[in-house]
């Protein structure tokens, strides 16, 4: 006896319900779309990033290349603080160092403070205007060594270039203060380092110019010196004369035995180290000279 309200599986209810792939399939579409815009997303993240990291090699490389041609024989911590500037990062610590070890070097004929007939010793600086330890040291302890040790006549304070950190526009910034000194004299170089030293920014060719006006200096006569590279062999050559004393870095000092020629002998003291630090050579370089 059949059940007349039984369904068979061939009703058109059943047939109508099981007849719709498309309702399995659009999930599916949707997911493959998804996995496939990501592909290419990740595909376009992937070739900025290589490009960016090629332009920024490329940058890399002008700069050193352009540092090794103005100046030979670059001491390696020398690049390895540009190289650390160039990424956005602080070049290594001049602070923690302690003294290198003896040194000779000569005072040649760069600009100075003090009273060479009574002076037992020279404090011999070696720095970049573009590096930021060397301002520290202008800013928080020159002043400082300058009263107890310069102007009670027992030591002189020598400036000389080097051309580190700063590249291309300290050699150029250098070179410029260079001509300052010729046409308006040692104090007055002295007084224009200090002051960029004492200011904000790049130190380049055009802060040179700026303080410069308020000596008496014709401006016509420096642009020529500036624009004639008269003094960039000269910074070259102290740069040099620092890396054979063996300074690798910003600033450095050689502090020591003062001789009549201008030769120093003493110690190399790499960094803007403490007002302590200065103080201990300096009076056991006094103690050997007494």
């Amino acid at each position: 006896m059949s059940d007349e309200n039984s369904v068979s599986p061939d009703t058109p209810e059943v047939n109508e319900m099981s007849n719709h792939p498309e309702v399995e399939e659009k999930p599916t579409r949707s997911s493959s779309g998804f996995i496939i815009a990501l592909l290419v997303l990740g595909l376009v993240a992937t070739l900025l990033s290589y490009l960016n990291t090629n332009r920024r090699l490329a940058r890399l490389e002008a700069s050193l290349s352009n540092l090794e041609t103005a100046v030979p024989n670059l001491p390696q911590a020398t690049i390895d603080a540009i190289i650390a500037l160039q990424n956005g990062g602080a070049p290594p610590s001049a602070t923690t160092a302690q003294a290198d070890g003896s040194a000779t070097v000569s005072i040649d004929d760069d600009a100075f403070v003090g009273d060479r007939e009574t002076a037992q010793l020279a404090i011999v600086e070696f720095s970049d205007f573009n590096c930021p330890y060397c301002q520290k040291f202008h800013q928080e302890t020159l002043s400082l060594l300058m009263d107890k040790y310069v102007r009670t006549g027992q030591a002189i304070y020598v400036y000389r270039d080097y051309v580190g950190v700063g590249g291309n526009v300290t050699l150029a910034a250098a070179s410029a203060a260079e001509c300052v000194k010729e046409l308006a004299g040692d104090q007055a170089y002295l007084e224009l380092v200090q002051k960029l030293y004492g200011g904000s920014g790049t130190r380049n060719v055009e802060q040179v110019k700026s303080l410069a006006e308020s000596y008496d200096i014709d401006a016509a006569s420096l642009d020529t010196c500036i624009s004639e590279n008269r003094y960039q062999a000269e910074v070259v050559a102290d740069t040099q004369a620092g890396q054979a004393a063996g300074v690798r870095g910003t600033p450095a000092f050689i502090i020591g035995q003062l001789a009549e020629d201008g030769t120093v002998t003493g110690i190399n003291i790499p960094g803007a180290q403490p007002l302590a630090v200065f103080e201990r050579v300096i009076d056991e370089q006094l103690a050997v000279e007494n």
